[in-house]
Formats: structure tokens, sequence, C-alpha cells
């Protein structure tokens, strides 16, 4: 029997390394070239992303409106520490007069009794 014949009826069951649909063995493959390919894609999504969605994950409290409540309440304290002083610098100084209309009345000055 010939050699061809038995081929045709004997098939090798085992498999090829690589099919040559998917895999060129031929033809030149730059790794390198490709890594910088994907990472360049990776970054330009990454940075596309960052630019056009929302600043702060679901669920997080944005810093910025802690810091701005933050300021807004201790601006709030300064307004209310200047009224009170100024209440206060009223008050010493409507208590001043009257304390010295008060001598000058009696006539009798800062030692008389």
């Amino acid at each position: 029997m010939d050699l061809q014949l038995m081929d045709d009826l004997f098939p090798s069951l085992l498999p090829e390394l690589a099919n040559p649909l998917w895999v060129d063995l031929n033809g030149p493959y730059d790794d390198d070239a490709e890594l910088i390919n994907e990472e360049g894609k990776v970054n330009r999504w990454v940075v596309q992303t960052a630019c056009t969605t929302y600043k702060d994950p679901i669920g997080k409290v944005p810093l910025e409106e802690d810091v701005d409540e933050e300021e807004e309440e201790e601006e709030e304290d300064e307004e209310e520490s200047e009224t009170n002083n100024d209440d206060i610098q009223m008050d010493d100084a409507m208590e001043e007069p009257s304390m010295a209309s008060a001598e000058e009345d009696n006539g009798m000055g800062e030692w008389g009794m």
C-alpha cells in the first residue's frame, strides 16, 4: 500500500501547535511597539475619564464643601465676635459719661462723701 493512501485513511490525531488562521508566525512582530500603543490608549482613556466625569466618587463627600462650610462658620463667628465687641465698647462708652456726670452732680469729686 501506498503511504499517501495510509495518511488519508488514518489522519494524525495530534493538534497543530498554532492555527495559521490565528497566528502569523512568518511576519515580524514588535512587542515593545504594541505595548507602547496599548499604554498610550489607556493613558488617553484615563485622562478623558478624569476630565469628563464627576470629580468625586459616589458616596464620598467632596472636601471643598467641608472647607467652605468651615470658612462660613468662622466668618459668622468673627462677625458675632465683632458685634459683641462693638456692643461691649458701646456699653463702656455709655457707662463712662454717666459716671462722670454723677460725680459732677455730686460736686464732691472722687474723695467726697
